[in-house]
């Protein structure tokens, strides 16, 4: 069950799906309470990131094989990494450094929604001193708090969590590749924000040419620099597979998709949530894909 927004434009319950770009962010920001308002888990973020870690993880299990002929040894290779690296946990971590690295990336160092602490030199959003950053969730009533006592609404923010994950990778790999190998300065990032559900007066107004975007990208998360040093020509399809091959190049190699975590390892880096997204073997990107794949 959804909430309808209220007259502010603000949903109100963590249930209510995402309709473009911002609202999919605003939403993983306001889940790992990563947007600068508060109140994200009300006190329980241990709870909320296990219990949304874990509807995740059950998600994946419940995958029909039958319908899924042509993946079903990719899935079980992802499946059995999940339980082989702790499921709840692996997935619990996934799940606050994506937040680390998006509030890197909108708002910057500082991940305050007031327009200071850092937003004009690093975020995409909040000119200093210029007006605020709203999110399209309100803070005092989407919270997980509110929806993890209902079953059906923890699987349902498990399912937009994953929902979420292709829409923002295609939104920030895009735009990376366009600030780094397309066509240069004449690429007005804002004007694509704008059409991604973002407001003129939200985004930083003085961050807003192919070098300053780029940098904020790579900022925060650091894995496309590591891509961009070793092509100086790219079309966006090559750029993909070059991203993919960086989540699987030989140090990880046996290891499917970001399944990076194992005992002794501090999976701190957000550099490993974008190894992840860019991996085909990314365990939330397939389970998207799977899910939809599964819907009667």
């Amino acid at each position: 069950m959804t909430t309808a927004s209220p007259s502010n434009g603000q949903h109100e319950s963590l249930t209510k799906d995402p309709t473009n770009l911002k609202e999919a962010i605003d939403w993983i920001l306001r889940v790992t309470n990563k947007d600068g308002q508060g109140n994200g888990a009300s006190g329980s973020s241990t709870h909320m990131f296990c219990e949304l870690a874990a509807a995740l993880r059950d998600l994946l299990s419940d995958v029909d094989q039958e319908l899924l002929d042509n993946e079903r040894t990719l899935v079980s290779e992802v499946v059995d990494t999940i339980r082989d690296v702790g499921g709840t946990y692996y997935l619990k971590e996934m799940i606050i450094m994506f937040g680390q690295g998006l509030q890197g990336m909108v708002m910057g160092k500082g991940g305050s929604s007031s327009g200071i602490n850092g937003i004009a030199e690093h975020g995409i959003c909040c000119k200093n001193g210029t007006s605020t950053y709203k999110s399209s969730y309100d803070s005092s009533k989407a919270t997980w708090d509110k929806v993890r006592a209902d079953d059906a609404n923890v699987i349902t923010c498990a399912k937009t969590m994953m929902g979420c994950i292709p829409l923002i990778f295609g939104a920030i790999t895009y735009i990376y590749w366009k600030s780094s190998y397309g066509s240069g300065s004449g690429f007005d990032c804002h004007d694509y924000l704008k059409a991604l559900g973002y407001k003129d007066s939200e985004l930083n107004s003085e961050k807003k040419s192919s070098t300053d975007i780029k940098s904020i990208i790579e900022g925060a998360f650091p894995a496309f620099s590591e891509v961009r040093k070793k092509s100086n020509d790219s079309t966006y399809a090559k750029f993909l597979m070059d991203l993919e091959k960086e989540a699987s190049n030989s140090k990880h190699s046996g290891q499917p998709g970001i399944a990076l975590f194992k005992p002794g390892m501090n999976p701190t880096s957000v550099n490993l949530v974008l190894r992840g997204l860019s991996e085909r073997r990314c365990t939330l990107y397939r389970a998207c894909r799977i899910h939809w794949s599964t819907e009667d």
